[in-house]
């Protein structure tokens, strides 16, 4: 845990001719199913007492994933604004209900329909929000995406994601830190002496925590085994929720803290069992912290350590006259396509995905009515 302020996002590298597949298996579909229903579950604050509408979400969510275990063509991939066409489009949800199994119908069939007309809506509102902002819709709403923090562990480099400030930041954030949980467990696969390390920053862990609603303790207990390492910085460690302060403090290999007002420099300076006194925190300079770490499986007592300001330290990196070849370097290796493409693309996905699994292309017309079979 460390209480200073920085602007880190999850860690990951991208080969420049990877494309994130659909899902390869039906033990993808399940995991993929409990990272968006859990997701958005906590950043709705569902908590026990929305079962219908969990149950609704894990449902959509599969016949969902489903159709993109079956479609193999990018394009033709449903994104999480497909859930909300799922649940409120009864003729496009019937025309693709032939296209999965029998129990999955089932639900669909008879339980779904005898739903009372207040239940969709709770569920679809998390989408409505999301579809406030055309980033989150460049983002979400993309069947070919860049972003796949699997592949990120598996070969090390660096992303930033920093949410926009948007009141749609805590869903965001929910489903970062649930797909990043997802992608950690996926790495039952590799052999531990094959898995790199990887490092996780989550910067403003008190909104972090708030939104993910004690989630990030099971990130701090269970992914370390995984070759995990997460690191959570925050200004006000006692703002955390009990369950993740505990988590962290119990799994810590790393404590670090700057200046600190009297409080939170007396419960940092209690975890050094008198090592450190809680003035000593409250008076230190800038840019400089106490810390203490685990050497050889071994906590070293607390040390002080002196810093540099990042535009001094990597001043010699500053280069404006390669930022032009920098941002093609970045499409190239992304992918990455004009959002307002993406957008277009959004505009008739419902079209793309049912002319897909029913052979049939939309009319010329734009109406977005399949008209006619293909060959």
């Amino acid at each position: 845990m460390d209480h200073r302020r920085s602007r880190a996002g999850y860690s990951r590298r991208r080969d420049r001719r990877h494309v994130p597949k659909a899902p390869c298996s039906l033990s993808d579909v399940q995991d993929i199913v409990r990272s968006v229903t859990e997701g958005i579950a906590a950043a709705q604050d569902w908590g026990d007492n929305a079962p219908r509408a969990r149950t609704i979400l894990a449902r959509a969510s599969q016949a969902l994933a489903l159709l993109n275990l079956q479609a193999g063509q990018p394009e033709a991939q449903c994104t999480l604004f497909q859930l909300r066409t799922w649940l409120t489009d009864e003729d496009w949800r019937e025309q693709l209900l032939p296209k999965l199994s029998a129990r999955v119908r089932s639900y669909w069939e008879t339980t779904f329909p005898k739903l009372g007309p207040d239940a969709v809506p709770t569920v679809t509102y998390a989408i409505d929000r999301l579809d406030t902002s055309q980033s989150l819709q460049g983002f979400f709403g993309r069947p070919r995406s860049a972003y796949d923090v699997r592949q990120a562990m598996d070969t090390a480099k660096v992303v930033f994601v920093c949410p926009s400030g948007s009141e749609s930041d805590a869903l965001v954030s929910c489903l970062l830190i649930h797909d990043l949980h997802r992608a950690c467990l996926s790495r039952q696969d590799t052999p531990r002496e094959q898995r790199a390390t990887f490092w996780a920053w989550g910067d403003e862990l008190t909104a972090l925590d708030s939104s993910s609603k004690g989630f990030l303790a099971a990130i701090a207990e269970q992914l370390r085994k995984y070759e995990v390492r997460f690191i959570g910085m925050t200004q006000m460690a006692l703002r955390l929720s009990a369950i993740t302060r505990q988590a962290l403090l119990q799994n810590q290999s790393w404590l670090s803290t700057c200046a600190a007002d009297s409080d939170e420099a007396a419960f940092v300076a209690k975890r050094w069992n008198g090592h450190v006194s809680s003035e000593t925190i409250t008076e230190l300079p800038k840019f400089h912290y106490v810390m203490s770490v685990n050497l050889n499986g071994t906590r070293t007592t607390p040390f002080r350590v002196r810093g540099l300001p990042v535009d001094e330290v990597f001043a010699h990196y500053n280069n404006p006259e390669g930022v032009p070849d920098l941002v093609k370097a970045i499409d190239s290796n992304l992918n990455r396509r004009p959002l307002r493409d993406i957008l277009a693309d959004l505009e008739v996905l419902d079209t793309t995905v049912l002319a897909h699994h029913t052979r049939h292309r939309p009319s010329r017309a734009g109406s977005g009515d399949p008209t006619s079979v293909i060959d």
